[in-house]
């Protein structure tokens, strides 16, 4: 299991948050109240599925309990997530391999037909014009996927070849398409003052960043795409080991622009008006450095942007534990259906302290990437929470 640590990683960077946060009136918090409601549940997240099942193509490398209990934690998940051994049971596991044997049902064709139909309207015809209309009023620097796109290899390692690179902007281009039919132009808008591709990181085990931090009168967000950023070899071998949620040469921009949206959620919706908004009034943009460059600043006075307590990553773990009937009052099992349905030793490791948010990352990534053929019930769980439930509850609508 050591040999794994030698595998790059994607992280994300956020800098220091402010201590500004606001509660969220439509979620109820577990440490609220006495625990009370099921803790444990059949799991099975629809009663009327498909009756076959899809193919696990990873001989369960991605299966949960096996990450769990591996004596050397290779991935980090109980070290990170702090969780000892000793206090999980023998009904922890029959759960978990309940919900991921359940999850293997294939998803409905009806949701499926309406994943696609988020494809029907192109809203970029071409990465330039991507790059151009997504970037906000008066930022500065760019928006380089077409670096991205020049710098990538295929599983040979190599370079890649005139339509290799045609089919990738393709499905830069997809992607985006099916974001802002969800979300809205004017979300994607907000998203990135800066896109850096090719970045040298100064951590080796670094793939790529999303940085955010607070300027002036507002909050910057952009994000940096190191050297193996859209490596088809590095996706594959990060999948087989059961390390990232999907083998797609996109995951990585994929999974970062999952940090984005969380971010942009995680604000309270007066303060996204301030979020990558170069007024001068607001935010300068002479000011600004290259997010690589970016050394983190007390905003000025009256800065006014305010973050939910409660974040996105926390609201897809409620909802997925909710969605196979265990009460919020059992966060732990909540957690333990979510990391079931999501695929990732990365994201249920989250970072170093923990957390839910590279998990939210992680499934926005599996919910965008994953083929047809290996769309399960936990894809069609994930369809409902990022193109609707995310929505609802983060007032984004």
């Amino acid at each position: 299991m050591k040999k794994l640590l030698t595998f790059l990683t994607s992280l994300t960077i956020i800098l220091p948050l402010p201590t500004t946060l606001v509660s969220c009136h439509l979620l109820s918090h577990w440490w609220d109240k006495k625990p009370s409601g099921a803790q444990y549940s059949a799991c099975l997240l629809y009663k009327d599925h498909q009756p076959t099942k899809i193919v696990d193509d990873r001989a369960g490398r991605g299966k949960l309990w096996w990450q769990l209990t591996n004596p050397q934690d290779g991935f980090h998940i109980r070290q990170q997530q702090k969780i000892s051994l000793s206090r999980l049971t023998t009904a922890d596991q029959q759960f978990v391999n309940a919900c991921e044997s359940n999850m293997l049902y294939q998803a409905s064709p009806d949701s499926i037909n309406r994943f696609h139909q988020l494809t029907t309207t192109s809203f970029y015809g071409d990465i330039p014009t991507l790059a151009n209309a997504i970037h906000p009023l008066n930022a500065p620097y760019s928006l380089d996927f077409q670096g991205l796109i020049d710098n990538a290899t295929n599983l040979a390692g190599l370079k890649l070849t005139s339509q290799e690179k045609e089919e990738f902007a393709n499905q830069i281009l997809t992607f985006f398409n099916i974001i802002t039919k969800v979300y809205g132009q004017n979300v994607i808008n907000k998203l990135l003052y800066e896109l850096m591709s090719g970045t040298t990181m100064s951590n080796p085990n670094v793939v790529a960043a999303t940085g955010f931090a607070l300027w002036q009168m507002g909050g910057i967000q952009g994000m940096m795409l190191g050297p193996q950023s859209a490596s088809l070899k590095l996706a594959q071998q990060q999948y087989d080991i059961g390390y990232w949620s999907n083998q797609s040469i996109a995951g990585t921009l994929v999974h970062e622009m999952g940090h984005t949206i969380s971010q942009y959620a995680g604000l309270a919706p007066p303060s996204r008006y301030y979020l990558n908004n170069f007024d001068p009034n607001i935010i300068d943009p002479q000011t600004v450095p290259h997010l690589e460059d970016i050394v983190y600043q007390n905003p000025s006075d009256g800065n006014p942007m305010l973050f939910y307590k409660f974040r996105p990553g926390d609201a897809l773990v409620e909802y997925l534990g909710a969605k196979v009937g265990i009460s919020d009052d059992y966060p732990v099992q909540q957690k333990l259906a979510a990391w079931s349905f999501i695929q990732s030793g990365y994201g249920r490791g989250g970072n170093q302290d923990g957390g839910n948010e590279e998990l939210f990352a992680e499934g926005f990534s599996q919910w965008l990437l994953t083929p047809d053929y290996l769309k399960g019930l936990n894809w069609e769980a994930l369809n409902e929470f990022y193109t609707s439930h995310l929505l609802d509850v983060y007032q984004m609508n």
